[in-house]
């Protein structure tokens, strides 16, 4: 499993653009841009929007399972993290934009796993569906807080799928991993 998607440096500028541009289209009530041509061909994959003000987190949404072509879905998951109301504070306005970081995190596909021991911390992401609930974290949660991959399955599975901390060792969860590529201003 690899999230290696060799995109180039023109083509990341073009991800990181439509994800700006829908953005302050979002905030400022404006109508997108039109999408050219060549930048509807892209390979698509799930994605992560992370949205920063500053060391702020403002908005983190995402799909495992994009619709349509990779511009459209950046563009439509962009837009909904600016409404993020997980995220304390007023919502983003105009005058945000100018400080507002964008991070794309481009997913590989999941990958279930049978023993915590397959999880590397920094290098995977975890994705735990009990019982028709699910959630995720990107790996990079796991290394900002200090978590080994117990605690990464438990915090994920309190806070993320809302069910008890180690529901992930019951014989209905499914554990599955995922790696990202980052895209980022």
């Amino acid at each position: 499993m690899t999230a290696r998607f060799n995109f180039d440096e023109r083509v990341r500028t073009h991800l990181l653009r439509a994800a700006r541009d829908a953005i302050e289209a979002e905030v400022c009530g404006r109508p997108l841009p039109r999408t050219p041509a060549d930048e509807s061909n892209y390979p698509n994959h799930g994605v992560f929007v992370t949205l920063r003000s500053g060391e702020r987190l403002r908005g983190c949404i995402g799909t495992f399972h994009p619709e349509g072509d990779l511009i459209s879905t950046i563009r439509r998951i962009a837009a909904e993290a600016t409404h993020d109301s997980r995220f304390t504070g007023a919502p983003l306005g105009p005058r945000d934009l100018a400080t507002l970081r964008i991070e794309l995190s481009l997913l590989s596909p999941l990958k279930p796993v049978r023993d915590v021991s397959e999880i590397e911390i920094g290098r995977h992401g975890i994705h735990v569906a009990v019982g028709g609930r699910r959630g995720c974290f990107l790996p990079s949660v796991a290394t900002e807080h200090g978590w080994d991959a117990p605690t990464f399955l438990s915090v994920c599975c309190a806070e993320k799928v809302g069910v008890s901390p180690d529901a992930w060792r019951g014989p209905d969860a499914v554990v599955s991993v995922f790696e990202v590529e980052k895209v980022q201003e």
